[in-house]
């Protein structure tokens, strides 16, 4: 038998733990528990913020204008913005989470 067949099952652990190992400093950010420093993060929040408001008080599954924009004029911003993505988020919110947390968890 060769020597190598000896450690041939540990080959894909090790590729495992070397993944992970790589990994770590990529999703450190989202482990502190406070928002990662991004361009444009907390224009995501914002607009989780005008999603949660236009499901609960507009009554549109899938709105295009949001009532609680621009000083309460509202805005078309999800005409151009779709609001798929944020959805995780603010159903994070309704659990519980506040919307930093439910950002960074989605």
């Amino acid at each position: 038998m060769p020597e190598n067949s000896r450690f041939a099952h540990l080959k894909p652990l090790l590729v495992i733990i070397a993944l992970i190992l790589l990994t770590l400093p990529v999703i450190q950010p989202f482990l502190q528990g406070e928002m990662p420093r991004t361009d444009d993060g907390t224009l995501h929040v914002y607009r989780a913020i005008a999603l949660d408001h236009s499901l609960r008080n507009d009554g549109a599954l899938y709105p295009r204008y949001s009532s609680g924009l621009v000083y309460g004029y509202g805005a078309s911003l999800f005409n151009y913005f779709p609001p798929t993505s944020y959805y995780p988020t603010v159903f994070l919110h309704w659990t519980g989470l506040s919307f930093i947390q439910a950002w960074v968890w989605h």
